[in-house]
């Protein structure tokens, strides 16, 4: 029974729930699923669970980097228990997840796996596996020539002190990737796998796509009625729906709140009621057209919102995938965003609209021209659920596992 070992940061959110759909299609095909996380042990009866940090760890080493400004590159103790883990329990192979979070030292944990000749699977979840540290490197090119003066050095580095360590972590992550035999570098969309194609630190590894997966027993078409009555949307009302980590009215926000909040002013006069999922500051003043729900960690009244809706808006500066994109057109939802990278390139053509970043008269543009159309919400949903289905993704996730396996010899 082959045995894959994922470390990740968490053992929720979306990276915890892709590692889940992976874990439940790698037991039915007989395989055996370890999570090393720094948080409790999650439920899922297809993964063993080992806690990586003890309970502050995290804490503690976030508040050391402020001086180290090296956020991928401390975790000492954690990295310690993850390096054990490997050699008692032997993995036939390694899938790296997100990392940041202080969870692992990256570059001395890609040594070990390079050193061993273990099987390895990285994905990009993020790009900081090919730049000097930057979750999301934005409009900087830097990371293609060796980074340094870096025009974000807080959020590369993590050290609020603003020491620029991030062309020190391109040449160690470079390092690390060097000579890397057993490996594979997935990404979770084209428009990821084209930049990590042109960096330096990550060009020489073998690449691929294996795009995110969404639950469409979840996300799925269903009728509308139950929540039309809740907020007593009347017949010819139009519903915009805007998912979100957080929303707020900031300019920094790279979230983009304040585009929604532009856009519901814009649509004000136009029988269109605005509704935004995310958690958000209480004294947060709003358009009387727009209704703020909090944080839905309900996953099926998740879904109930998107089918709800007649368009979903996404206005975030940059995302690697966006599963709102998905789980919206796996209900059946139109959906309209800022060009963000990740979205566009993973999104139904057909049914999807993008527009230059911060133009709001082109987000609303193609908003009223949306709302205006007629779809077929059933079509759309089933389009959606072929695209995206989290089996489609476990199975391509397991296509590279069995390949680097072969290639190994196990």
């Amino acid at each position: 029974m082959p045995k894959i070992m994922h470390i990740n940061c968490a053992v929720g959110g979306s990276t915890g729930k892709i590692i889940g759909d992976i874990a439940d299609h790698a037991s039915e095909q007989g395989w055996e699923t370890l999570l090393c996380a720094p948080c409790a042990p999650g439920t899922n009866r297809n993964i063993r669970y080992f806690r990586t940090s003890f309970p502050g760890e995290q804490g503690l080493y976030r508040r050391l980097n402020y001086l180290y400004g090296f956020q991928y590159g401390f975790a000492p103790v954690s990295t310690a228990r993850i390096k054990r883990l490997i050699g008692k329990e032997k993995p036939d192979l390694v899938h790296v997840h997100c990392t940041n979070g202080f969870t692992v030292n990256v570059y001395s944990l890609l040594q070990l796996l390079k050193k061993r000749q273990i099987p390895t699977v990285i994905t990009n979840h993020a790009e900081f596996f090919y730049t000097g540290g930057c979750p999301h490197a934005y409009d900087c090119d830097r990371w293609q020539t060796g980074c340094g003066g870096c025009p974000q050095v807080y959020s590369a580095t993590g050290g609020k002190l603003g020491r620029d360590n991030t062309a020190a972590a391109w040449r160690r992550m470079k390092k690390a990737m060097s000579g890397f035999r057993y490996v594979v570098m997935t990404s979770v969309s084209p428009w990821v796998q084209q930049r990590a194609s042109r960096s330096p630190v990550v060009a020489e590894l073998p690449q691929c796509v294996v795009t995110n997966g969404v639950n469409t027993d979840t996300f799925a078409f269903r009728e509308r009625l139950p929540l039309r009555e809740k907020y007593a949307v009347a017949n010819g009302t139009k519903v915009v729906f805007h998912p979100t980590a957080s929303f707020t009215a900031a300019e920094q926000d790279p979230k983009g709140g304040r585009f929604v909040l532009e856009l519901a002013r814009r649509l004000a006069d136009e029988n269109v009621l605005v509704l935004v999922a995310g958690k958000h500051p209480q004294d947060l003043a709003v358009p009387g057209n727009m209704v703020l729900l909090g944080r839905i960690s309900d996953q099926k009244e998740l879904a109930e919102y998107y089918a709800l809706a007649d368009v979903t808006v996404v206005t975030g500066k940059r995302e690697t995938f966006n599963m709102p994109v998905a789980e919206s057109l796996c209900c059946g939802t139109p959906v309209v965003g800022f060009e963000a990278g990740g979205p566009e390139s993973i999104a139904l053509e057909e049914y999807s609209r993008f527009v230059p970043y911060g133009d709001v008269d082109g987000l609303t543009q193609e908003v009223r021209r949306l709302l205006r159309q007629e779809h077929n919400k059933e079509e759309i949903a089933e389009l959606g659920r072929k695209k995206y289905d989290a089996t489609g993704m476990a199975k391509g996730y397991l296509d590279v596992y069995r390949q680097l396996l072969s290639d190994r010899g196990v």
